[in-house]
């Protein structure tokens, strides 16, 4: 089993894909972070946050704080839900595609190729 595989998820998700000509340049890195929308900056942000968090959650269940812990709990359940709405808002239909597997560096979709009318895998 190759690395790939072991990191790879046979699952279907939603991506917005918009594919770049040939001949497109690379930006830097600078322009590149400078490009990413900003619903996906504070999922970025959020994931870190609860990294950091757990710590303080474990200390709180240790100190007979359970009822504490079930209100931060749900108030990060409840912001999990505003991020989810607001990347949802982050879809373009005419760059949707369903992956047939992903992976941390990669992503399998199948659409159709309407050059030759048949199935086409990247």
């Amino acid at each position: 089993m190759t690395d790939q595989e072991y990191f790879t998820v046979h699952h279907t998700m939603t991506a917005n894909i918009e594919p770049l000509g040939k001949a497109f340049p690379l930006p830097s890195r600078e322009l590149f972070e400078g490009e990413i929308p900003a619903p996906f900056i504070v999922a970025s942000e959020f994931s870190q946050l609860d990294h950091l968090n757990e710590n303080a959650r474990l200390e709180l269940k240790n100190s007979e704080l359970k009822h504490v812990v079930q209100l931060l709990d749900n108030q990060n359940s409840k912001l999990n839900l505003l991020l989810t709405f607001m990347l949802s808002q982050q879809d373009d239909p005419k760059y949707r595609f369903q992956t047939t597997s992903f992976g941390a560096s990669n992503l399998l979709t199948v659409h159709l190729n309407l050059s030759s009318l048949g199935p086409s895998r990247e």
